[in-house]
């Protein structure tokens, strides 16, 4: 704090090139602020799923979140601002169910891959983010599931995830 109190009276006594100086003085400052907050988001992004549970379908990896009870059904990727590459949030469910979710409180678009026991029967491709609070519209699959996969919106197309494939899972039970 002592050495801004100096800083401070030394910008003060060079005259009219005070406010340049501190401009000069606090760019470094602010630029070096949003890197570290930028790397902060980056780290927590791509640890938010460091886990050991993964789903491989049709040879791509995905390291997976579980969310086997109902508050964490419930919550999902709800008030999150992303989802690290090759990641995603799986659903465990107790019996076979056409399951609806919704959209609430996500922030982003995503994929929806609709499981029985270890095949897709079903995918929601880019659901979108709700465009109102009060308008919030249910996806459900066809057939009934025991299991859902959430991922980013473009890793259907991008994988070429059909109705019909397998899915491997890792430590999940």
């Amino acid at each position: 704090m002592l050495i801004l109190l100096k800083l401070y009276q030394f910008l003060a006594r060079t005259g009219k090139d005070f406010m340049k100086n501190i401009f000069i003085f606090l760019l470094p400052i602010l630029i070096g602020f949003a890197v570290y907050k930028f790397y902060l988001s980056q780290k927590n992004a791509s640890t938010i799923f460091q886990s050991k549970y993964s789903v491989t379908i049709n040879e791509h990896v995905y390291g997976v979140e579980l969310a086997d009870d109902d508050n964490e059904r419930a919550k999902g990727l709800s008030d999150r601002d992303s989802l690290s590459v090759d990641q995603g949030l799986l659903f465990l469910f107790p019996a076979h169910d056409r399951y609806a979710f919704w959209m609430k409180d996500m922030r982003f678009p995503i994929d929806i891959i609709w499981l029985d026991e270890d095949l897709i029967v079903d995918i929601s491709e880019s659901v979108p983010v709700p465009v109102t609070a009060t308008y919030l519209p249910r996806y459900q699959p066809k057939l009934p599931v025991n299991k859902v996969l959430e991922l980013n919106s473009g890793e259907i197309k991008k994988y070429g995830l059909t109705v019909g494939q397998k899915v491997t899972f890792t430590n999940v039970n």
